[in-house]
């Protein structure tokens, strides 16, 4: 596909989330169940998005895939979540950054997406 406005948070996740974890084995397990977690307390649009997303790759990165999908979903509509969807943003991307121990470039990440650095790139 061609990239958009939100390769650049999409790819940003992979990176870092790989960068985090040991192995392929490990990856897998933590984007399991990091995705189970958030696709358990999502709805509508955003489920669908996901699933439509998940679905383009095989079964061993379709959770990865799916949670890079939400860094870059989340990252180029940050400006027009309400507060109560940045806490919960900001408590997902807590949780990431300790099950990662990335939890200072998880902060980084915030900030810079909290700016609207990101979004205004583009």
């Amino acid at each position: 596909s061609r990239p958009n406005q939100r390769t650049v948070a999409h790819e940003v996740f992979h990176a870092v989330f790989l960068n985090k974890v040991k192995n392929d084995a490990q990856a897998q397990q933590l984007a399991d169940e990091l995705f189970k977690r958030i696709y358990r307390n999502s709805t509508g649009a955003l489920r669908a998005e996901l699933n439509a997303h998940r679905r383009q790759y095989g079964e061993n990165l379709q959770s990865e895939e799916a949670l890079a999908e939400l860094a870059s979903i989340i990252a180029t509509n940050y400006d027009v979540i309400d507060a109560d969807g940045r806490t919960a943003i900001r408590k997902l991307i807590d949780f990431i950054g300790k099950k990662t121990k990335a939890i200072s470039f998880m902060n980084k990440f915030i900030t810079y997406v909290s700016n609207q650095l990101l979004v205004s790139f583009f």
